[in-house]
């Protein structure tokens, strides 16, 4: 049920005045949104690696909470694309998230730490499909003068360090590895 919730709530966002969006309301959206759905994998396959069907068992929950903070981390990264990736490596529109309204941790992270000016143009160019070159180069430099993508990427970081940490109970090997290139590769892909 929370996994539908989180879709369900990424989807009435939209209707809600992005001004009355905190970042802590995303960050639970995206946590019931792919956090969960990751989780649910995570637990799945390692119930059945163990043949045992307890969702409190020490490594199911363990690696449960790793793939949930991965996957936090993997839609903060994804925020952080939609707005300064390689538009050929993303394969869509640098900025489409901005013009369709999308209500992003890194919207809301602007807007939480912008003076009233600052935040009155960012509310007016969200949504704006028509929204000129030279307004989103004014987003992208308000995103990173308002230290808002600075917050971002270590809000990235910090999921990066916790869920690697997760890891460090279980000895070195090909799947310790694996999962830690994962967790890597989902908080530094450029698409």
């Amino acid at each position: 049920p929370q996994l539908i919730s989180g879709e369900a709530e990424d989807v009435a966002f939209e209707l809600r005045e992005f001004s009355d969006l905190s970042s802590a309301e995303i960050i639970d959206m995206l946590r019931k949104k792919t956090g969960l759905l990751l989780r649910f994998a995570a637990e799945s396959g390692v119930m059945v690696a163990l043949g045992v069907d307890d969702h409190l068992h020490p490594d199911v929950k363990n690696l449960g909470d790793f793939a949930e903070t991965v996957g936090l981390a993997f839609q903060l990264q994804d925020d952080v694309l939609g707005m300064f990736a390689d538009e050929a490596k993303l394969g869509k529109p640098v900025g489409s998230d901005l013009r369709q309204g999308k209500r992003t941790y890194l919207f809301a992270k602007a807007l939480e730490l912008v003076g009233d000016e600052e935040r009155m143009s960012l509310l007016n160019t969200l949504a704006n499909p028509n929204g000129t070159a030279e307004e989103m180069k004014g987003v992208t430099d308000l995103l990173i003068s308002s230290g808002a993508l600075s917050a971002v990427e270590d809000e990235i970081k910090r999921y990066k360090a916790d869920a690697d940490s997760l890891l460090t109970s279980y000895p070195d090997s090909t799947y310790t590895s694996f999962l830690l290139k994962w967790s890597d590769f989902a908080c530094t892909r450029s698409y």
